[in-house]
């Protein structure tokens, strides 16, 4: 899955965000972490130019797992769509919201 492929899977089914399933922000300068706090799937770009991914699982505590720091925007979006669900999750979230 490169980025491209996942900005197209968002804009096609926005509920995904709507909904709070995946958050991305690639203004390292403007990340407030209130704002992606209550996504499921959180895929920032950091200070250092690095692309970091993470699954909130406590967001009332901040507590994050499976966090990973890429330099490749297209390995970041792999693994975050890896940790999604893929294809499947996303062909579940279409029944419900569709």
């Amino acid at each position: 899955m490169t980025f491209n492929e996942l900005k197209e899977i968002l804009d096609k089914y926005p509920f995904v965000v709507e909904q709070k399933y995946i958050f991305i922000d690639l203004n390292r300068f403007r990340n407030n972490e209130e704002e992606f706090s209550s996504f499921a799937f959180v895929f920032v770009k950091n200070l250092w130019g690095r692309y970091c991914v993470w699954r909130n699982i406590d967001y009332e505590y901040g507590r994050v797992k499976d966090r990973k720091e890429f330099k490749d925007i297209n390995l970041a979006a792999d693994y975050l769509w890896e940790l999604f669900g893929g294809e499947n999750k996303l062909n579940e979230l279409i029944k419900k919201y569709n």
